[in-house]
């Protein structure tokens, strides 16, 4: 199957000016073996700058449907939508954009146990990928992407069926739910780390970070990331005169035009018949270093 539009979905909120806007959850605040606070928005936006970086330097169509636009051009975790939108808003913006048969659709989360928002590292950890069924386009992605994980430093745990994610039941496009290990483990949570000044900036927050400095990270950047890359197919053949290729204004859906929700920013130039193939190197997962990453 291969997919030349990708959907990418980063739950919850971030900060803005300091504030988290998931105030009331998803986040916890280490209290041993070392101190500091992590933010599961803040996490995903992160995760997420990164595969539009990716997706985009790869030539695929990116759009962000919490922003509800689309990405041409590498961006940052502070780029990115930073208010808790709603589930219901989310899923109107991916299904708008839904190419028929060419969309995946990618949900971006680090996982959790317990209640508490306080307290030592648990000992629960891993990466989970949820789905609405195992048995269709979607569980077999997520097969190929569970097994990356082995390679890297999120243990791989299992494939989950799911009926009640609101975002896995109402989209009308192959979808995941991505959970990339559990954020109340400081392993895990080490794993996924981003640049200290979005990750700690919360001083309002009873562990004032001032008094509790974050982990070590090398350069204060990204510890490791989790990110796809895509793998063009050959181009079609050259289609008859009477059949010209699209011009590259094509590359921007006339509907996302006529809603009125233009590319973040200009439109990258359009290879005709450019495909990106699941079966190849789409769906491969990276851990590494920023030194591995991209420049």
């Amino acid at each position: 199957m291969a997919f030349s539009r990708i959907i990418i979905d980063y739950g919850h909120g971030g900060m803005i000016e300091g504030e988290y806007q998931t105030p009331t959850g998803k986040q916890y605040h280490f209290t041993e073996p070392e101190v500091f606070s992590i933010y599961e928005g803040v996490t995903n936006r992160g995760i997420a700058s990164k595969l539009m970086t990716l997706l985009v330097k790869s030539g695929v169509e990116v759009f962000d449907c919490v922003e509800d636009c689309y990405v041409t051009e590498p961006v940052t975790a502070e780029d990115l939508e930073q208010r808790d939108i709603s589930l219901g808003a989310r899923v109107r913006n991916a299904n708008s954009e839904n190419k028929r048969g060419e969309t995946l659709f990618i949900s971006i989360h680090s996982n959790a146990i317990g209640k508490n928002l306080k307290g030592p590292s648990l000992n629960a950890k891993g990466a989970d990928v949820f789905v609405y069924r195992n048995s269709g386009i979607a569980g077999q992605i997520s097969s190929k992407l569970l097994a990356e994980y082995a390679s890297t430093q999120l243990r791989p745990r299992r494939i989950i069926e799911n009926r009640s994610f609101y975002v896995l039941r109402k989209t009308a496009m192959p979808a995941m739910l991505t959970e990339n290990g559990f954020f109340v483990n400081i392993d895990d949570t080490k794993a996924n780390a981003i640049l200290p000044s979005i990750l700690f900036a919360n001083p309002g927050s009873a562990e004032n970070v001032e008094n509790n400095p974050p982990p070590p990270l090398a350069d204060a950047t990204p510890a490791a990331v989790e990110v796809f890359t895509a793998a063009a197919v050959p181009p079609a053949p050259t289609p008859p005169a009477a059949k010209p290729n699209p011009p590259v204004a094509a590359a921007i859906p006339t509907s996302a035009i006529a809603a009125n929700k233009p590319p973040r920013f200009p439109p990258p130039p359009v290879i005709p018949g450019t495909k990106y193939n699941t079966s190849s190197s789409f769906i491969r997962l990276i851990w590494a270093s920023s030194d591995s990453i991209i420049r």
